[in-house]
């Protein structure tokens, strides 16, 4: 699902990562509701419940496994008072979360005042922040500014907090390099 640009916008920018996603759309096995759009496909982001129950039905409609990322969070936290929208985010991760579903949403970190983020990142398993480093972050042999990624959360589990630089990959997604710390010996 997309909240902050239309769905023909989406494809253009999954196609300029080498992803096509009309096969996917054809088959049913992607979905994209837009809430720029009207008709079937279409997503409320004002009015909460319409909001949940569209995610719901077309969650039921769906093959499992899958994933439902919403990319963006912003107009929704736009849209709402902040308690307001963390209280949908609550209401929406239990309602969607089942078997055979992942969850995915991704949202601007300085978008929520600390303590309002600190509240919504209870609601998630995992949080990974996507960044790029500052002057003194990481500050090795050409990797500065390159793109970041860093496990802020993992419920249950230890994690490495520590920034990695990683690259997309039109094959593999997003690539780690996982031995960037033995590097630096």
């Amino acid at each position: 699902m997309s909240t902050d640009i239309t769905t023909q916008q989406t494809c253009q920018a999954l196609e300029n990562l080498n992803f096509a996603p009309g096969t996917y759309l054809e088959s049913g096995y992607l979905v994209m509701l837009d809430a720029f759009g009207i008709g079937d496909n279409s997503l409320s982001v004002e009015d909460i419940e319409v909001f949940l129950y569209s995610l719901e039905q077309q969650l039921a409609q769906m093959p499992k496994p899958c994933r439902l990322i919403i990319d963006s969070l912003i107009p929704l936290a736009i849209a709402h008072s902040t308690t307001e929208f963390v209280n949908l985010i609550y209401r929406k991760n239990r309602l969607l979360r089942q078997p055979g579903v992942v969850l995915l949403d991704i949202f601007l970190k300085g978008i929520l005042p600390e303590a309002a983020l600190i509240s919504l990142l209870n609601a998630y398993d995992i949080a990974i922040e996507l960044y790029r480093p500052n002057w003194g972050d990481m500050n090795q042999q050409g990797n500065l500014g390159y793109p970041s990624l860093r496990l802020t959360k993992a419920r249950g589990i230890k994690v490495d907090p520590r920034p990695y630089p990683y690259k997309l990959s039109p094959t593999e997604g997003i690539v780690l390099q996982a031995d960037y710390y033995q590097t630096l010996s």
